[in-house]
């Protein structure tokens, strides 16, 4: 959009012949003598006609008389002066044009700045180098693409370091330095380490895009020696992508490592990559201090079935932030393995929420052959809807409901106790005020299971299947 906007002005500078045609076209004869004096005109549009016809013209005089109106007090006049001393291509324009990079209007700085893309002299170079520190975000765009026009290798380090500024600038710096190709990729890696957060971004986009494969030491160096926690995040980005040898063993020294800069990244690259050995490097953060590591890491295991993993799992179910218990009930809570509902109940019994209790209907849908060891579970669920619980708790209601669930297959295979039986009962009053209510059904099935002999209802299907 930036260079967009400056491709006019690009043209204007530095071709000329459009602007010139426009003006000048044969309405004005191009001597010198007579521009000189139609410089002097009361007419506004016959002076800036002849500011651009002593452009074109380009001889010595035309160029001392265009410099010395660059400094003139109408702006206009001003503008065109420096646009016209673009065109005339003489050597002796230079120092003029850097003058009026220091105008107090960014309008001229900007058409200096583009001016001097069309001169091949060393000190052009200078001077755009200088024009990457302004404050006007389109002068340094403007000088950047005039620095990227020449392609002069003396303004790679100053375009790397002017990479700082916005973001829209310094993707205009970054596609300038990447037309230098190889020139600049050896700057951009010494310059690299000590890069700050936005440079140093941009500097691994160049890298990138200039050679992909070439990136890969200094970036694997970079993971090493950088203490921007924004260059690190980039390098691991874009490592990951490349995914080289040895980025592995990398990944997990940074995540383990309690003060190296971008570990949260490298955990989420671990997880990408999804290795055994990254895996057991992210179950080992689960006992970091960072608790925000430690939600990090149950997200990043949260889908690995591995019994070392859901050992872990259970683990940051007695974790102090509740956030991570959470998040481990919730991963937890999809893995049909009996021996973890006991941690799993337990865990979530103190916490609040309905992100928490919905997990318990879940995870006590278990097959009935796994029912036998799951009743041991049931003294958890009758903390929660045991005689002191409310009806309209949420949480009393999903753990009734999830204790009838357990009871139901139970029962239905003729199973009988006294705990059973007054959690069932006290289900079914529960539910007495509407037949719609979810414990409802679960608890007219079992109520009727427990009052008719097994022998007769061994053959009839259940009313509910829980």
């Amino acid at each position: 959009m930036f260079e967009t906007l400056l491709m006019p002005l690009v043209a204007l500078s530095i071709g000329g012949g459009i602007v010139t045609s426009m003006f000048v076209g044969g309405l004005i004869p191009g001597t010198y003598p007579h521009l000189s004096r139609q410089v002097r005109s009361l007419s506004k549009q016959e002076r800036l006609s002849a500011l651009l016809g002593l452009g074109r013209l380009g001889s010595a005089k035309a160029t001392n008389l265009l410099c010395s109106l660059i400094h003139h007090h109408e702006l206009d006049m001003r503008r065109v002066a420096v646009e016209s001393l673009a065109m005339t291509g003489s050597p002796a324009a230079i120092e003029p044009l850097g003058s009026a990079l220091v105008d107090t209007n960014p309008f001229i700085r900007r058409a200096a700045a583009l001016g001097l893309a069309s001169f091949d002299e060393s000190r052009a170079t200078e001077l755009l180098c200088q024009a990457l520190k302004d404050e006007d975000e389109q002068v340094v765009g403007a000088a950047a693409l005039a620095l990227a026009r020449r392609r002069d290798p003396a303004s790679i380090e100053p375009l790397c370091r002017a990479l700082s500024g916005p973001a829209e600038i310094s993707q205009v710096i970054a596609r300038s330095l990447a037309k230098f190709g190889m020139e600049a990729f050896e700057t951009l890696c010494r310059l690299l380490p000590e890069a700050g957060a936005v440079s140093g971004e941009r500097m691994i986009e160049v890298m990138r895009a200039i050679s992909p494969e070439a990136s890969i030491e200094p970036l694997m160096q970079t993971l090493a020696t950088a203490r921007v926690e924004a260059t690190v995040k980039a390098a691991i980005r874009a490592l990951t992508d490349l995914n080289p040898p040895g980025l592995l063993e990398k990944l997990c020294q940074i995540v383990l490592d309690p003060r190296a800069p971008g570990r949260l990244d490298a955990l989420e690259a671990l997880s990408t990559l999804n290795q055994p050995q990254g895996v057991a490097a992210i179950a080992k953060v689960l006992s970091d201090p960072d608790a925000a590591l430690r939600r990090a890491a149950v997200l990043a295991l949260s889908g690995n079935t591995d019994p070392n993993v859901t050992e872990a799992l259970c683990q940051a179910l007695s974790d102090e932030d509740k956030d991570v218990v959470r998040l481990a009930a919730r991963a937890l809570g999809s893995r049909h393995d009996s021996r973890i509902l006991r941690s799993f109940l337990l865990a979530l019994y103190p916490l609040e929420g309905d992100a928490v209790v919905q997990q318990i209907e879940t995870a006590v849908k278990r097959p009935l052959e796994e029912l036998d060891s799951a009743m041991e579970f049931l003294p958890v669920l009758e903390r929660w809807a045991g005689p002191s619980a409310r009806q309209d708790d949420q949480a009393a209601r999903y753990s009734m409901q999830s204790a009838l669930i357990l009871l139901h297959g139970r029962i239905v295979r003729g199973f009988r106790d006294l705990t059973s039986t007054v959690l069932v009962f006290r289900g079914l009053d529960w539910s007495s005020a509407t037949s719609e209510d979810r414990l409802h059904p679960l608890a007219v099935d079992s109520v009727d299971f427990l009052r008719t002999p097994r022998e007769v209802r061994q053959f009839q299907a259940p009313r509910s299947q829980g």
